[in-house]
């Protein structure tokens, strides 16, 4: 009986940090965006096809959070049918978003424990090929840095329901989310290397 409060309590404890640490992501995420854009409006970016760029991929950003991703997020989980395989024992290998990286939490939002995602073939944590849809029947972590921090059993395993097929529409999310992330990373990036960092070098 003991056991599973302390179960119980520590469930209601990974929900609450992972809320805590959403609002958090966000608020920092946003400031930076909001204050790149800023500093590129004051500092003569305005005209630049950088400047357009990275509004244009925040804009997609946004666009599947908040318009995109709510048309099912709170979609009812898939009858049994849909499975492959009950009860598996999945091992997702990846170093700093390389390799076999889970991206995704869908599912109804009365049941955050539980929830689907993908595992997909990425570099630098851009997804590039799903290779597997599952149902966790834990909630797994908030960030994998590398395969150990997928440790859920004792063999560093997550447990998880297989489906057979994928979900296009989720894909489709996964995708225009961390794909227009990354393009705002890389405009920026691009941005001070060669305005700023090889003058700095070369004159």
């Amino acid at each position: 009986m003991e056991n599973i409060e302390d179960d119980i309590k520590k469930s209601k404890l990974a929900i609450r940090v992972q809320k805590i640490w959403s609002i958090t992501n966000n608020i920092i995420g946003y400031s930076l965006i909001i204050a790149i854009i800023v500093l590129g409006v004051m500092n003569g970016y305005r005209s630049t096809s950088q400047f357009t760029v990275f509004c244009w991929a925040a804009g997609v950003y946004f666009f599947s959070k908040y318009v995109y991703y709510p048309l099912f997020m709170n979609r009812i989980f898939h009858s049994l049918g849909e499975y492959k395989n009950f009860m598996a024992f999945e091992y997702f290998t990846s170093f700093f978003g390389n390799g076999n990286v889970l991206y995704g939490r869908f599912g109804s939002n009365f049941d955050l424990q539980r929830n689907t995602s993908y595992s997909f073939l990425s570099i630098m944590y851009i997804p590039l090929i799903p290779t597997g849809r599952y149902y966790f029947l834990d909630n797994r972590k908030m960030i994998q840095i590398d395969s150990l921090s997928t440790k859920k059993g004792k063999d560093g395993t997550y447990q998880c329901w297989i489906y057979k097929k994928f979900d296009w529409a989720e894909v489709l999310y996964i995708y225009l989310k961390n794909w227009s992330f990354a393009v705002m990373v890389i405009t920026v990036i691009n941005t001070i290397m060669w305005d700023y960092v090889n003058p700095a070098i070369y004159g």
